[in-house]
């Protein structure tokens, strides 16, 4: 079973190897479960002739919860933590934007370079490889805290 930052950190890893979006296959996948009872869905079945099987991590693919009451889905701590993801991905790609920004106002040479090596600096706190990761959430506080300051620090980008 897989700690439930990691699903945060998804979007770090986006940041740190210049993805620009990411797709979730699905979000309510209840393959033979009543997720109420039970989060991981069995096992399906995979490649040319069904001859695998995909075995799913507890809640991997349960981010919306049916309401009992018929109404609408409740939301998963998972889809919560994809939401605060996304904003630290936002506040990377401002950081890396103002680092840009400032770079070529100093007239350095390779400013994207510069910039992606700097917030790189910030992501590989957390980050030590794609399948690595400093699960400590004060690592993560204080490592956006840190992102905040480098940030006010430099000058907004402009237009």
């Amino acid at each position: 079973e897989k700690p439930t930052q990691n699903i945060r950190l998804w979007f770090w890893q986006a940041a740190k190897y210049g993805a620009v979006g990411a797709q979730l296959w699905q979000t309510t996948f209840y393959r033979d479960i009543d997720p109420w009872e039970d989060i991981t869905p069995k096992p399906y079945p995979v490649g040319r002739k069904a001859g695998s099987f995909y075995v799913y991590s507890a809640g991997e693919a349960v981010l919306l919860y049916p309401d009992k009451q018929g109404g609408s889905p409740l939301p998963s701590m998972r889809l919560k933590l994809i939401q605060k993801g996304i904003d630290d991905f936002g506040y990377l790609s401002i950081l890396q934007q103002r680092l840009t920004a400032d770079a070529k106002r100093k007239k350095m040479a390779e400013p994207e370079k510069y910039a992606r090596t700097e917030m790189d600096k910030f992501a590989s706190v957390l980050l030590h490889d794609i399948g690595r990761y400093t699960m400590d959430t004060q690592v993560l506080a204080d490592t956006r805290r840190a992102i905040a300051h480098r940030i006010e620090s430099l000058p907004p980008a402009a237009g």
